[in-house]
């Protein structure tokens, strides 16, 4: 029973990490060699936008990004966050904010790369 949680703890390590085949030792003693293959991710993460497709921006206004959330089959939201780049199309103030100084069409994009670099 001891070997079989050492190996699933070890497992889930490696399914963190993302490794794509590991070798590891037993650590109960017995030196058995346990070679894990992990599946690899080729699916792209997604950004969902929370409630808004798009919005109106007053003139005059300085411009907010909505709130998001990302998705992918093997990496948490929390894992990818320090991945993702916001950008838009828009002019900036004089603070370095995107500002809304004319009327017009803008877009804003997301951009997300998950831990095995797919984006």
């Amino acid at each position: 029973m001891k070997r079989f949680l050492t190996s699933i703890l070890l497992f889930s390590i490696l399914i963190t990490f993302g490794s794509k085949e590991v070798r590891a030792y037993s650590i109960n003693g017995s030196n058995s060699l346990h070679t894990f293959l992990m599946p690899v991710d080729t699916l792209k993460p997604k950004v969902n936008t929370l409630g808004v497709d798009s919005m109106n921006v007053p003139c005059k206004n300085e411009y907010w990004d909505p709130p998001v959330s990302l998705e992918d089959n093997a990496n948490t939201d929390m894992e990818m966050r320090p991945f993702l780049v916001v950008g838009n199309t828009l002019p900036l103030n004089s603070n370095g904010k995107p500002f809304c100084d004319k009327a017009g069409f803008f877009k804003a994009f997301y951009i997300v790369r998950d831990l095995s670099s797919n984006v």
